[in-house]
C-alpha cells in the first residue's frame, strides 16, 4: 500500500490540506436549511451536489404520516459504516423513493426551467463543480447525473462529506447484489483496478482534477449488502473495515452522531436526517468563503446538530437539535395561553408576524414602529489641531475618510447649530464630548417611551408587517404593528405618551422654524398622527395607538392599528393556533407577499418588461425579480412556520412549510 494511502486509511485528512486544495467547492446547508438548495450541471451534477440536492428536495414528495418510532441508533444505521472526521452526514429513509418522485415532480421541472437556474449555471461554485465532475466523468467512463444516482439508489442511503475543497465524500446505499451488478458502474468494472482492503475487494480509477494540481480516486466496492462509492482511496478502506468490525469499529461515525442525537425525545422516523459537525464547518477555508448568509459570527456559538425532515400532512416539516458552546443570556418562555392571546391581535394581511420575549430588543421595535428607523450611530472625525495632517499628507486623503467626515452630521440636530461656528470644535476634548451627546441621545430612544407604557412583568411581544400599494399604486409601503401586554391600563399616561412621540416626530422631521403643529386624532378607537397642519405628510411619517382589554397596540399607521384591532374581536378560532412554551414564533406568508415583491422588485432591478436582445446574448437573470422570485416559485410554499425554544446550551426549532 502506498504511504498516502496508509495516511488517509488511518485518519482524516488534516485541515492544512483544505487551504492546498484549489477547487472551492461547498455543501450547502440550510439554516434554516429550509429552502432546499438547488441546482445541477446541464441536467448533470457532481457525485456531492447530486447527492446532496437530490436528498434535500427529493423529501419534498413523499409522505411519512403515520410511521411508528424506532431507536434512533436503528434509525441512522449506516454511520456505523462512515469514517469518522465528517463535516456533515446526511441519510435518506428510502432514496429510492426519493429519487423517483423528484425526477418527476413540477418543482424540478419548474426549477430546472426558471432564471435561479440559469443564474446559478453561471456562478463560481457551479463552474467548480462542474469542472470537477467532467474530469471525473473522463476517468470512470460515464455521466454523473440524476438519472445514475436513481439508478443506484437503494433502501437506506447516505452521504458523509469530509474534505470540501476536494470534494471527498462516502456514499453508501442498502441496495441487493444483483440491483447494483446490473448498473452501469459495474458494467464498467473492468476498466477499473481491482484493489484488496483487507481482503476486502474494491474497485479504484485515478482522477486527475484541479487543472492536473490535483490527484484523487473514485472507488465502488459492494459488501454486506450496500454499495459503497468514495472519492478518496482512503475512505473506502476505511469503510470497509468498519462494515468489516461494526460492533466494535473505533473509526466509525455513529458514535459522533448518536452523541448529538441523544437529546432527541422524537423519535419517529424521518426522511431526511442530516447531523453536522458545526465547530468543523465554521474552520473551514471553503465553508467561510462560500456560505450563503455570512453569518459566521452567528454560526460560531453552534458545537454540532441533528435536523430530521419529513413530510405530514401539514407540509414539509423540519426539526432541529443543536449543541451551543456555552449558554446564551435566556430570554423568557412564553406559556401557549399567553401567545396565543397576543397571536390573536394578528391580522389576516400580516406578512410577517414574529413573537419574541426579548426584552433587549422590545425598546428599538416600539420606536422603529412609531417613528421609524433609529438614524445610524455618527462619530464626529475633527481633529485637533496637533493630529492636522500637513498639505502633502492630505493630497492622498482616501473617499472613505472624507465620507466619514460627512456622516458626523448624518442626523441634523442640535450640534449642528453650535458646531457649524465654533473654531474650538476642532480640539480633542469638543469632539469627545460630541460623542457622548450622541451616545446619550441615542441610549433615550426607545426607552423613555417604554417607560410610560407600565408594561408587565412579561417582555413578551408580537411584531407584525405587511406590505402595501398606495391609493396611486405608484409606490409600496410598509406597515408595522406591535402588540404588547400592559400590567396597568389605568394607569397609561396618554398625554405623556403622545407628547414623547410627537416630540420625537418633531425632532427627526420637522425642519427648524416650519409650522410644529402636529394634532393627535382618533378614529374609532385608534389615536393617530402624521400630518401637519397645512396637510403635508411628514415624509410617510405616522403614528397610531389603541388600547384593547390589557392589550396596547402600537402601529405605523392608523389602517393597520384599525385593522389589528378588528381581528381582535375576531373568533379566537380564526387565531394563529400555537401549543408548548415558546421564546420565540415566527410566520412568513410567502404568497400574501408575493405580489408585492414581484413589483417593488421589478422596479428596484430596473427590469424592463420587453428587454432588447441579440441573437448571441443570453437574458440578463436580475437577481431579487429573476433570481429569488423563481426558486420561491418552484418551491411553491405558501407560509413558513418557526417556533423556538432553548435551554442552557441546547436548542431545538420546530420548523413547519405549508403548500
Amino acid at each position: 500500500m502506498r504511504t498516502d494511502e496508509t495516511r488517509n486509511a488511518m485518519t482524516p485528512e488534516p485541515p492544512s490540506m483544505l487551504r492546498d486544495a484549489r477547487c472551492r467547492v461547498i455543501t450547502r446547508l440550510s439554516q434554516y436549511g429550509n429552502r432546499g438548495d438547488l441546482g445541477r450541471s446541464r441536467r448533470s451534477f457532481s457525485a456531492s451536489a447530486a447527492v446532496w440536492i437530490a436528498l434535500i428536495i427529493a423529501a419534498l414528495s413523499l409522505r411519512s404520516d403515520g410511521q411508528q418510532a424506532q431507536p434512533l441508533e436503528d434509525q441512522l444505521k449506516l454511520a456505523r459504516v462512515m469514517p469518522r472526521g465528517a463535516s456533515l452526514y446526511v441519510q435518506a429513509r428510502d432514496l429510492s423513493a426519493l429519487m423517483k418522485r423528484w425526477i418527476a415532480s413540477k418543482t424540478r421541472t419548474d426549477f430546472y426551467g426558471g432564471p435561479s437556474y440559469s443564474a446559478f449555471t453561471k456562478s463560481r461554485i457551479y463552474l467548480k463543480l462542474d469542472a470537477r465532475k467532467t474530469d471525473f466523468e473522463k476517468a470512470i467512463g460515464f455521466d454523473l447525473n440524476e438519472e445514475r444516482l436513481a439508478e443506484i439508489a437503494g433502501g437506506a442511503s447516505a452521504v458523509a462529506m469530509y474534505d470540501i475543497g476536494k470534494t471527498e465524500l462516502v456514499f453508501v446505499t442498502e441496495v441487493p447484489r444483483a440491483q447494483a451488478i446490473a448498473t452501469e458502474l459495474f458494467k464498467q468494472a473492468p476498466k477499473f483496478e481491482e484493489r484488496s482492503a483487507e481482503g476486502a475487494p474494491y474497485y479504484a480509477s485515478e482522477v486527475t482534477t484541479d487543472g492536473g494540481r490535483l490527484k484523487q480516486q473514485f472507488c465502488f466496492a459492494y459488501a454486506d449488502n450496500k454499495l459503497i462509492i468514495t472519492t478518496a482511496e482512503g475512505l473506502i478502506i476505511r469503510a470497509l473495515r468498519n462494515i468489516r468490525t461494526s460492533q466494535t469499529a473505533p473509526d466509525s461515525l455513529i458514535g459522533d452522531v448518536l452523541s448529538s442525537a441523544a437529546r432527541i425525545k422524537d423519535t419517529s422516523p424521518a426522511d431526511l436526517t442530516m447531523w453536522l459537525d458545526q465547530s468543523r464547518l465554521n474552520d473551514n477555508l471553503y465553508f467561510n468563503a462560500y456560505w450563503l448568509h455570512k453569518n459566521e459570527s452567528e454560526l460560531a456559538r453552534f458545537e454540532n446538530g441533528i435536523v430530521k425532515m419529513r413530510l405530514t400532512s401539514r407540509g414539509l416539516e423540519e426539526q432541529r437539535w443543536f449543541t451551543l458552546k456555552s449558554a446564551p443570556h435566556a430570554d423568557e418562555q412564553i406559556p401557549a395561553e399567553r401567545a396565543r392571546s397576543l397571536l390573536h391581535f394578528v391580522p389576516a394581511g400580516g406578512q410577517l408576524v414574529r413573537l419574541t420575549a426579548d426584552r433587549a430588543t422590545r425598546a428599538r421595535a416600539i420606536t422603529d414602529t412609531l417613528i421609524g428607523a433609529e438614524p445610524r450611530p455618527s462619530t464626529p472625525t475633527f481633529k485637533a489641531a496637533s493630529e492636522q495632517t500637513s498639505d502633502h499628507e492630505s493630497e492622498g486623503t482616501s473617499e472613505s475618510a472624507v465620507s466619514k467626515s460627512s456622516e458626523v452630521y448624518r442626523r441634523l440636530d442640535s450640534r449642528f447649530d453650535s458646531d457649524v461656528d465654533d473654531e474650538e470644535f476642532t480640539g480633542s476634548a469638543a469632539r469627545a464630548q460630541a460623542i457622548s451627546s450622541t451616545q446619550t441621545v441615542k441610549a433615550s430612544l426607545g426607552q423613555r417611551i417604554e417607560t410610560l407604557l407600565k408594561l408587565s412583568g412579561s417582555a413578551a411581544y408580537c411584531d407584525v408587517m405587511r406590505s402595501r400599494l398606495d391609493r396611486e399604486k405608484l409606490f409600496v409601503g410598509f406597515d408595522r404593528a406591535l402588540i404588547i401586554e400592559l400590567s396597568e391600563v389605568g394607569g397609561f399616561d396618554r398625554a405623556a405618551f403622545e407628547k414623547a412621540v410627537t416630540d420625537e416626530l418633531r425632532a427627526r422631521f420637522v425642519v427648524s422654524g416650519a409650522p410644529q403643529n402636529l394634532a393627535w386624532q382618533e378614529e374609532n378607537g385608534v389615536r393617530y398622527v402624521g400630518q401637519t397642519a397645512g396637510g403635508q405628510s411628514l415624509l410617510g411619517a405616522s403614528a397610531a395607538y389603541a388600547i384593547s382589554g390589557k392589550y396596547l397596540v402600537l402601529a405605523s399607521t392608523k389602517d393597520i392599528a384599525a385593522d389589528v384591532l378588528k381581528a381582535a374581536s375576531s373568533p379566537k378560532a380564526a387565531a394563529l393556533e400555537i401549543s408548548g412554551t415558546t421564546d420565540y414564533f415566527a410566520v412568513v406568508r410567502i404568497a400574501d407577499a408575493m405580489p408585492l415583491f414581484d413589483k417593488l422588485m421589478s422596479t428596484l432591478d430596473g427590469k424592463t418588461i420587453n428587454p432588447v436582445k441579440t441573437d448571441d446574448s443570453e437574458p440578463e437573470v436580475k437577481f431579487f425579480s429573476d433570481n429569488i422570485s423563481s426558486l420561491i416559485k418552484a418551491l411553491a410554499f405558501r407560509e413558513v412556520r418557526v417556533r423556538h425554544e432553548s435551554q442552557g446550551t441546547e436548542l431545538h426549532e420546530n420548523l413547519l412549510y405549508s403548500w
